[in-house]
């Protein structure tokens, strides 16, 4: 239910209007899937069809799921390097909670790009330079659809405290 609640949050923050029953509805559809589907994009994607009937087009949609997911894996990345400090005494686990500082660093650079102009068109050059410059339109529909939270900067700390709640209790469910 706190998971369904963040993303209401983040659908609501660009207007996409879907009453909370459904979107946990969704939401809990959308694990349904990832159970099944690989690297649980499965779920994303039935969030994204689902939410897209309420929105003006479907990169908006995604660009929600796409934030859900992204906070919560600077959470969950967080969390990691909190709880695996004081165990890192012996040098193998040093390398290891350097890995996780890297991952932590790689999240939060990648959260702070989604929401940054530059990245995306960044993206695009790289994409047109491999022959992928057809993706253009869509990527701009996507910036555009993300360019509603970038001025939303305590919209995203507070769900970034909600996802680390969640994301302790996915821990300890598992």
């Amino acid at each position: 239910m706190i998971g369904s609640y963040q993303w209401s949050r983040l659908l609501h923050a660009i207007e996409i209007r879907i009453p909370f029953w459904k979107v946990c509805s969704y939401y809990h559809v959308g694990l349904f899937f990832n159970n099944f589907l690989p690297a649980n994009v499965g779920g994303d994607l039935a969030r994204v069809w689902d939410a897209s009937r309420y929105a003006q087009n479907r990169s908006a949609a995604l660009s929600t799921v796409l934030l859900d997911r992204m906070i919560g894996t600077v959470a969950l990345a967080g969390l990691s390097l909190l709880t695996t400090l004081p165990a890192i005494d012996q040098f193998h686990l040093s390398l290891v909670y350097a890995a996780l500082v890297g991952f932590f660093a790689l999240s939060v650079s990648a959260l702070w790009a989604v929401v940054n102009p530059a990245f995306l068109a960044a993206v695009e050059r790289m994409l047109a330079a491999v022959g992928l410059g057809g993706l253009k339109p869509h990527l701009d529909t996507l910036s555009e659809s993300l360019a509603a939270f970038r001025g939303q900067r305590r919209l995203l700390l507070s769900l970034l405290m909600v996802a680390t709640v969640v994301q302790v209790m996915r821990i300890g469910v598992h």
